[in-house]
């Protein structure tokens, strides 16, 4: 409808001229022309071209409005559209008497407004609708612009929500490799150094247990009840037992030292003086203690490895777990991205569609609003020339 009615009735002043077939109208027309084309060639040309582009829509305007008519019929309401556009304006009509109201066409005037009435309502419809075409188009650009805006910060925030997802599970890994390189050092170091410490101290158990047992013989030697009979046996028992420390080789060289210093003075226990006595226990007790504090360094030397071992194995489990649960989110967060990414993809393009939908019919927006103002203009002015001529019958 838009093509068909167009810009029909914008230019009824020279449907006017140009139904009417005045002579004084036509001198009008020819008289402006040639006054504007003296000024302003090029835009007279461009004027001239819009009139005769407005003469045949127009003529089509009334082809529409009048289809059907009878000739007779037709011819009045060419010459009606001649005199609507004759006046000024519809406050001159109220008050500028028409002479040629011809109440024996009353039936044919009758007929002709309600033509006109229909296409006065049919172009104050299409208006409407253009309008609305406008707005909505406007409106539907708008919206999909808000959604497309939302959806790029949801996808920013997604991305940014995966970076921080992806640099987890990479701090994560860095220090479960930290921990697994840690752990099988730390194994290395325990097979190397700490396993073979309890061996060292079961040795230095037997020792020391075999150093208090000569020192129990000593005494037991010096007791005043002691006969000769058992103070011998008891010698021949420390002699085998110093003879034995002595040949060990697992004793520490500086152990074997003082074991073959006791060798020696064993046969001065024979005598079982004091002195003697006193001499062979501090040899025996420095032993001991020496035994005793190499027992308590392997002990406190292998308790800081299991501890050392196991904090490394607990934080390696640890740092294993986190990389399976913080890659399962990085997981997760990446899916919410690559779904955040489509669905900003897809109003981005929706936004594109509603946007070359809002332009294309904005570029005339002005322009057919204007000329529907125009139309509207002109066929309330035939109807109202119509009306007029009914209430004069």
């Amino acid at each position: 409808m838009f093509g068909m009615i167009g810009a029909a009735l914008a230019v009824t002043m020279l449907l006017a001229v140009a139904l009417s077939g005045s002579d004084e109208g036509s001198g009008l027309a020819i008289k402006s022309a040639k006054l504007a084309a003296a000024k302003a060639p090029h835009q007279s040309l461009k004027r001239m071209e819009k009139i005769y582009a407005k003469k045949e829509v127009m003529e089509r305007m009334i082809d529409t409005a009048t289809a059907g008519m009878s000739a007779k019929a037709r011819k009045i309401a060419d010459h009606i559209a001649a005199r609507a556009q004759s006046l000024p304006s519809l406050a001159a009509m109220k008050t500028t008497k028409l002479q040629d109201a011809d109440c024996a066409n009353a039936d044919t005037y009758t007929m002709i407004h309600g033509k006109f009435s229909g296409l006065l309502a049919n172009l104050t419809s299409e208006k409407d609708t253009r309008f609305e075409q406008n707005k909505t188009t406007y409106s539907e650009k708008a919206s999909s612009y808000t959604a497309w805006l939302n959806s790029e910060s949801s996808y920013r925030e997604a991305e940014a929500r995966l970076e921080t997802a992806e640099s987890a599970v990479t701090y994560a890994q860095g220090e479960f490799d930290k921990y697994s390189t840690a752990v099988t050092a730390g194994e290395a170091a325990y097979a190397e150094t700490i396993a073979p410490m309890a061996a060292e101290k079961t040795d230095l158990q037997e020792q020391e247990n075999m150093i208090g047992e000569i020192m129990e013989l000593i005494n037991g030697m010096a007791a005043p009840a002691s006969t000769k009979a058992q103070k011998q046996a008891k010698l021949a028992q420390i002699s085998s037992k110093i003879k034995k420390l002595a040949a060990d080789k697992k004793m520490p060289a500086s152990l074997q030292a003082q074991a073959k210093k006791m060798t020696k003075i064993t046969t001065s226990l024979t005598s079982l003086s004091a002195s003697t006595v006193a001499d062979a226990m501090q040899i025996l007790e420095d032993m001991k203690s020496a035994i005793t504090a190499r027992i308590s360094a392997i002990d406190a030397a292998t308790t800081e490895a299991d501890a050392n071992l196991a904090a490394d194995k607990a934080s390696k489990l640890k740092w294993q777990v986190d990389v399976v649960e913080l890659s399962n989110t990085a997981d997760s967060e990446r899916s919410s991205a690559n779904t955040a990414d489509l669905a900003r993809q897809n109003l981005a393009g929706i936004y594109r569609v509603k946007e070359n939908a809002y332009e294309d019919q904005a570029e005339s927006y002005d322009e057919d609003m204007a000329q529907f103002s125009e139309e509207i203009t002109g066929v309330t002015q035939i109807v109202a020339v119509i009306q007029t001529l009914l209430d004069a019958c």
